[in-house]
């Protein structure tokens, strides 16, 4: 198997390790207890190593390549396809990752490797952070602050940058992937997209493999525009889960924040190729999380919300939440195209843009430092909204001010 140590030059290791035996069944035909090794390529998808006997090759054939393995070490069947073949052996590619592999061994805790995760500063190299009675640390690797410094070469890879390990009360395969997928889905909010996770071991008390996710979930690229947290609030982190854990108690605020930050992160992860697609996506997490601030906790009806504009609710909901610093601050190109266009109303300029590249008109052009400013705003009001779900007041980067020298822009979330 492979271990922590393995990923820490932050390059996906490519090279073979040995499996449990295993049964494949070709139809109706089974070969019992044959030997496997595996290997991951450069992107983290995991594939089966397979010595090509006579007697395999004999039922590959017969089978037209639908294959399933199982076993003990393997409860859970996996549906091969075929991904290459030759004279001595066959590359085949489970069709639904991570897989998971069973060592029959008791667990006393758990690792796992995430790609192009939250960048941790030089001052703080690990996070604790509390999830279900259990303790989670997330710690940078080794080789992760250099490869930062590429970040323009390789912005577009799967690096592994951290291990996450989970320990406290004694965990189960279940409990491990429901926390680490959790845990991740609340690093969208972190990092601005999606950090994949994938190589979870539980580990006996003898150190030794009790079980195995092989494979590794989706990530965005390695280099992402960077929203609220960056290195000087990126500590407040373990505080934020906790409000985020307590948010999503509720199963329509869950939904409503999980729904607003997939709409977040595709706004972030498409701004390199299409700042308009990525506005109209931010605009669309606006368009889920406030009609649900105004319904829950405005206590507005369904059809009194589902009557107004949604100008009027984006202006309702702001006004509910005390938010005390005007949308259009430090954004000075879109507060001249405000003050000619709206009367200074950064709220309904922010609409009218989305409206036009939406239903597009020849006679209403913006300028690149335009588009620009409104992804920042419309991603800004999506981070206070959904800081204000959470409950939090803490500190957070100031993404609208992107002139001039880095840092400094770090304030207090603004809600009364």
């Amino acid at each position: 198997m492979l271990l922590p140590e393995d990923f820490e030059q932050g390059i996906i290791p490519v090279h073979e390790f040995t499996l449990p035996p295993g049964n494949f069944t070709f139809g109706e035909k089974t070969l019992q207890n044959y030997e496997i090794s595996a290997f991951y390529d450069r992107h983290g998808s995991i594939y089966f190593k397979i010595k090509n006997t006579f007697r395999f090759f004999e039922l590959f054939e017969l089978a037209d390549q639908e294959i399933c393995l199982s076993g003990d070490a393997y409860p859970e069947p996996i549906d091969l396809g075929v991904s290459s073949t030759s004279s001595d052996h066959v590359i085949l590619f489970p069709k639904r990752q991570p897989v998971f592999v069973d060592f029959g061994k008791l667990p006393i805790e758990a690792h796992a490797i995430l790609l192009n995760g939250p960048d941790l500063p030089h001052t703080k190299q690990s996070l604790e952070i509390a999830d279900s009675g259990r303790l989670l640390s997330i710690c940078k690797m080794a080789n992760t602050a250099s490869l930062r410094n590429k970040n323009s070469e390789l912005r577009y890879d799967r690096i592994p940058t951290h291990t996450l390990k989970i320990y406290g009360q004694i965990p189960t395969k279940d409990t491990v992937l429901e926390i680490v997928g959790r845990f991740c889905r609340f690093l969208v909010f972190v990092r601005g997209g999606w950090c994949g996770w994938g190589n979870i071991l539980g580990v006996s008390s003898d150190g030794s493999a009790a079980f195995a996710y092989l494979g590794f979930a989706r990530s965005d690229h390695f280099k992402i525009i960077r929203g609220w947290c960056d290195a000087e609030v990126i500590g407040d982190v373990p505080e934020v889960y906790q409000l985020y854990l307590k948010n999503i108690i509720d199963t329509d605020n869950e939904t409503v924040f999980i729904r607003t930050l997939e709409y977040y992160r595709a706004a972030n992860s498409s701004y390199d190729s299409s700042i308009e697609v990525s506005i109209v996506a931010s605009y669309a997490g606006l368009e889920t999380v406030v009609p649900h601030i105004l319904k829950s906790h405005g206590g507005m009806s369904r059809n009194f919300v589902d009557d107004m504009s949604f100008l009027d609710q984006l202006r309702a909901a702001t006004s509910l939440i005390g938010l005390n610093s005007p949308p259009l601050c430090k954004l000075t190109h879109l507060q001249h195209r405000a003050e000619s266009e709206t009367g200074g109303d950064g709220l309904k300029l922010l609409t009218r843009i989305r409206n036009r590249i939406t239903h597009f008109k020849l006679d209403y052009s913006l300028g690149g430092k335009e588009l620009l400013e409104a992804h920042l705003m419309s991603q800004w009001l999506c981070e206070i909204f959904l800081f204000h779900l959470m409950h939090y007041r803490g500190k957070m980067a100031d993404r609208r001010e992107w002139q001039g020298w880095v840092g400094g822009n770090i304030i207090d979330v603004p809600l009364a």
